[in-house]
């Protein structure tokens, strides 16, 4: 008999990082943290939560990334609140970042793999097949609050551009050290905190696995939008290096003209003498 069984899976961005550290030592998990960057609430530790748990999960990323699995909304928004109890940082959805459906479809009458851009189509659900599917969900509302971070920096930079344009290139170090380290902490989240390009170890030893992590990889376009986020990542420190410069020569040509006035000055004391 051909069996079908359907997941719903939504992912939200946070405004902030998690640490995971209090909320893994309130449910007293006795098992390691997948991957070390993740938690997952199985239906046994979403009871007491959420009022009928059978079929639900969530994934928590430490790089602020949500996915909930058979969720309604006001039901995400009730875990979000349980679990901003136990941190001791404030959770809170980002409202500027769109969250992201997906669903997982468990077919047993299909044989081969089947993605769309709205869902994901196996014929067994084997371990940890949601996890790989609410990893890519995850980075990619990660992504989305990436770019939008690097637009704003770059409009940032556009308007000083447009002073420098009319001469008008007043900068404080501060705020270039500011941005810099803006930039820096972007490109530093996109490689290490994502780890955007890192396959789950699982994936090299389940095929299966595998298969799903490459056709969602594709739809959501990871690699390509990673590629376009470093490309502005490195312009963007580019044009810092050479607001860098100019200040510095600016700053270069004050303290000349410092010197040549004190020298003047002590000529006419000189003289005066």
């Amino acid at each position: 008999m051909r069996k079908t069984k359907r997941y719903k899976l939504e992912a939200f961005s946070t405004l902030k990082q998690f640490n995971l550290k209090p909320i893994f030592a309130h449910f007293g998990m006795s098992k390691k943290i997948h991957w070390r960057d993740y938690i997952v609430f199985t239906p046994q530790e979403l009871t007491g939560i959420v009022a009928n748990p059978e079929g639900k999960f969530v994934h928590l990323y430490q790089f602020g990334s949500i996915v909930f699995t058979n969720f309604s909304y006001h039901e995400s928004m009730d875990f979000i609140k349980y679990i901003d109890k136990i941190t001791p940082k404030t959770i809170s959805i980002n409202p500027k970042i769109e969250s992201e459906e997906y669903t997982f479809i468990v077919d047993s009458g299909i044989d081969e793999t089947e993605a769309s851009d709205e869902s994901i189509i196996v014929s067994e659900h084997k371990p940890h097949s949601l996890d790989i599917v609410g990893g890519i969900l995850a980075k990619s509302v990660a992504m989305d609050r990436i770019e939008m971070d690097v637009d704003r920096l770059l409009n940032e930079c556009e308007e000083i551009l447009e002073k420098l344009k009319i001469g008008n290139f007043k900068i404080s170090s501060k705020k270039l050290f500011r941005l810099s380290a803006e930039i820096l902490e972007l490109k530093f989240s996109t490689v290490s905190s994502i780890r955007l390009l890192d396959k789950p170890d699982i994936t090299w030893d389940k095929e299966s696995l595998d298969t799903i992590y490459i056709e969602l990889e594709g739809k959501f376009e990871l690699i390509t939008r990673y590629d376009n986020l470093s490309t502005k990542h490195e312009t963007l420190l580019e044009i810092i290096n050479v607001f860098t410069s100019l200040t510095q020569n600016k700053h270069g040509v004050r303290l000349e003209w410092v010197i040549i006035i004190l020298i003047a000055l002590e000529v006419v004391l000189m003289f005066h003498h």
